[in-house]
C-alpha cells in the first residue's frame, strides 16, 4: 500500500562510496529494473505508506526521457521540499495522457494533458533536468511551415523569453522551433525523432 500523491523533485545518490549508480526497482522493495547514475534528477510521485522491514521508506519516481516509473529507497535519494508557504506542484506525465512525445539530439519533449490544461515537459539530456511549461494547441492554419501543403498540427509554450513550437504531421514528421518571444525571430530549429502520443499516431 502506498500513500501521498504530491509531486516533488529528488536527486539520486549512492549509498556506497565505491558505487556511482543507484538501483531502480519495479516496486517498493521489489525486483531490480535498471540502474541510474547518481546525481540524476527525478520526480517523486508518492511514498510507501509504511517503512519496510529494515525501517526504510520507498519512493515511486518518474525519470528519463520517457518519464518511466520505478521505486527507490530513502537512503539513495535527496528530496527537495516545497518552499515555505507552498509551491506549485508539477503535473505528472504518463503514456496515457501524452499527446505528443519526441526527441532531438539534445532534449526530449512531451506534451500531455494535465488535470486542467496542456503542459510541455522539456528534458535536457546533458543536465538530466526537466522544466514544465503550460502549453496550448495552435490551429493548423497558423502553425504550418511556410509553403506547406499538408496538414500540420502544433503545440506552443513560452517561458523565459523563448517560444517553443512543437509542430508535426501525424506519423510523418516532427520539428521543434525555438523563437524569441519579443519578435518571433527563430533561434533554433531541429528535426524530431521517436514520435509517439495520441495526437501523433
Amino acid at each position: 500500500m502506498t500513500t501521498g500523491t504530491r509531486t516533488r523533485t529528488g536527486t539520486l545518490k549512492s549509498n556506497n562510496s565505491s558505487i556511482t549508480s543507484v538501483n531502480i526497482r519495479h516496486a517498493a522493495d521489489g525486483n531490480w529494473k535498471t540502474d541510474l547514475p547518481q546525481g540524476t534528477q527525478v520526480r517523486v510521485i508518492q511514498a510507501s505508506a509504511a517503512p519496510d522491514s529494515g525501517g526504510h521508506t520507498w519512493y515511486k519516481i518518474s525519470y528519463g526521457t520517457a518519464n518511466e516509473l520505478g521505486w527507490v529507497r530513502d537512503d539513495v535519494i535527496v528530496i527537495k521540499d516545497e518552499p515555505a508557504g507552498g509551491g506549485k506542484e508539477l503535473e505528472v506525465a504518463t503514456e496515457e495522457n501524452t499527446r505528443l512525445f519526441f526527441e532531438t539530439p539534445k532534449r526530449s519533449f512531451r506534451v500531455f494533458q494535465g488535470s486542467e490544461r496542456l503542459h510541455l515537459n522539456i528534458y535536457d539530456k546533458s543536465t538530466r533536468k526537466t522544466q514544465q511549461i503550460g502549453a496550448i494547441c495552435l490551429p493548423s492554419a497558423i502553425s504550418a511551415p511556410e509553403g506547406a501543403d499538408v496538414p500540420w498540427q502544433s503545440y506552443v509554450a513560452e517561458q523565459n523569453g523563448r517560444v517553443y513550437v512543437a509542430r508535426f504531421v501525424p506519423l510523418k514528421q516532427i520539428e521543434l522551433v525555438v523563437s524569441d518571444a519579443d519578435n518571433w525571430r527563430i533561434i533554433s530549429k531541429a528535426s524530431g525523432y521517436g514520435g509517439r502520443g495520441s495526437a501523433y499516431t
